[in-house]
């Protein structure tokens, strides 16, 4: 049987009503409704491994996808697959009198792998294996399962309801086949000793670096009868071994990974969702199948991107002018005109018009955002008559850019030998100038068809 490995997600929609005066109502197709639909698209999964199945019949012919967390395996595997050699892998290292370390960090992964890997052993009469769970919050996490229902699929929320455990660890805690250490270190004077052999031990952290994992390869990496199985691919395994060589333990590469592929997601966007417009961070693109119908919006860390508009064709606005407003009319026999002097507030398609105050002439202070363009830049900053300039680049490395990026990070503009200087990085820009006027110049320059505001 495939092993079921979620405790629970969810995806979102967001239903924005462009007619406040109509009641929101979705529908399947947006030309007929005032609701332009907003999808957001996290960890999905064909397979029955969630409390219901995946529906996307609500998604089918929506304004906006936001499309994340898929499976990035670059050769997609069956999940079942890797599980049923799992097994396999762990009977034959048992067998052997080899213990077996397992990095994990998903509680739902490892809750289902208590029992799948119990039901395994008692299928092979392989009894009394020891199993361990180390983690600060193990105990409160199993403590706190039992009332997980609306979180499980329809058979354990079932067993929940009736007063029966819905997972097995409980019975593995009092048969003491299943042991919970909450400390995050260990002492390796006492616990480590104190672990049977042969056993299946979880923790973390999965890159290996930190938690108690790091004492537990130190102590088991000597003896080739032990094995570390990795079942995540947020890590590259190989990356995370190289500061514990050399190793005897034998390693064993085998990702469980049941979210949607990019294989699944083509036929689904294609076929099934077809949504007007897709938006997805740019690793996905090449990934992602073209499609003429389909609008492709692509994003980078620290992007702003700006939604094309829909076109409603149900649009109704309300107007309200207070009563101390008077307006003057202007009748004839087919027309009568108003003309009114005051603030207007805007939201939703509702339109109030107030009397004027102070607080209404007060100019708004406005907040800039998004990426400079350096080439607008520079021409903003001949139109104001700044030429001259000395223009570098400076080899200031950013943690947060990728290797293509990294050439192009930080440029240094310097103008009149050093009057004014700007620095521009990737989130952050500084001008260094003594002489207002000149200031003033550039700040309009750099405002000036350049960036955002608020």
């Amino acid at each position: 049987n495939y092993i079921r490995i979620i405790l629970g997600s969810c995806n979102w929609q967001l239903d924005i009503n462009v007619n406040h005066n109509q009641t929101s109502k979705i529908e399947t197709s947006s030309i007929q409704t005032n609701l332009l639909r907003f999808i957001y698209m996290s960890s999905s999964t064909t397979l029955e491994t969630y409390p219901t199945k995946f529906n996307y019949d609500s998604f089918i012919n929506c304004d906006y996808l936001l499309l994340s967390n898929l499976c990035h395996l670059s050769t997609p595997i069956d999940a079942s697959i890797n599980a049923n050699e799992l097994t396999t892998k762990i009977g034959n290292i048992l067998n052997d009198h080899g213990s077996i370390l397992i990095p994990c960090s998903s509680i739902g992964l490892i809750f289902y792998m208590f029992e799948f890997l119990t039901n395994y052993f008692e299928q092979i009469n392989l009894l009394n294996i020891h199993m361990y769970f180390i983690s600060p919050i193990s105990n409160a996490t199993l403590s706190i399962s039992n009332a997980m229902s609306e979180w499980v699929t329809e058979q354990r929320q079932i067993a929940s309801f009736s007063g029966t455990p819905p997972f097995k660890h409980n019975e593995l805690i009092k048969s003491k086949c299943l042991i919970t250490i909450s400390s995050d270190r260990l002492d390796d004077t006492e616990t480590l000793i104190n672990f049977e052999q042969p056993s299946i031990i979880f923790t973390g952290h999965l890159s290996l670096r930190f938690g108690p994992i790091v004492q537990l390869i130190e102590k088991m990496k000597t003896s080739s009868s032990n094995s570390i199985i990795f079942i995540d691919n947020q890590y590259s395994y190989i990356d995370a071994l190289k500061p514990y060589q050399p190793i005897n333990m034998k390693c064993y590469y085998l990702p469980i990974d049941t979210r949607l592929n990019f294989s699944q997601i083509n036929i689904l966007l294609n076929d099934k969702i077809r949504p007007k417009n897709l938006i997805l961070h740019e690793n996905y693109l090449n990934d992602i199948n073209n499609n003429d119908k389909i609008n492709i919006l692509s994003y980078r860390k620290y992007d702003n991107i700006k939604l094309p508009s829909i076109k409603r064709y149900f649009i109704n606005g309300q107007l309200n002018i207070k009563t101390d407003i008077k307006p003057k009319l202007i009748l004839s026999s087919n027309l009568a005109i108003a003309s009114i002097h005051g603030h207007l507030d805007m939201c939703d398609y509702i339109y109030d018009i107030n009397e004027l105050d102070n607080n209404n002439l007060k100019q708004n202070n406005f907040i800039t955002y998004g990426k400079i363009d350096i080439d607008k830049f520079l021409i903003n900053l001949s139109k104001s008559g700044v030429f001259g300039l000395d223009i570098k680049y400076l080899n200031e490395y950013d943690n947060d850019l990728n290797d293509n990026e990294q050439s192009n990070r930080t440029i240094e503009i310097n103008y009149n030998q050093g009057i004014a200087k700007i620095i521009i990085r990737s989130k952050q820009t500084d001008i260094e100038c003594n002489d207002p006027l000149l200031m003033t110049k550039i700040r309009d320059a750099l405002l000036m068809d350049n960036i955002g505001t608020l």
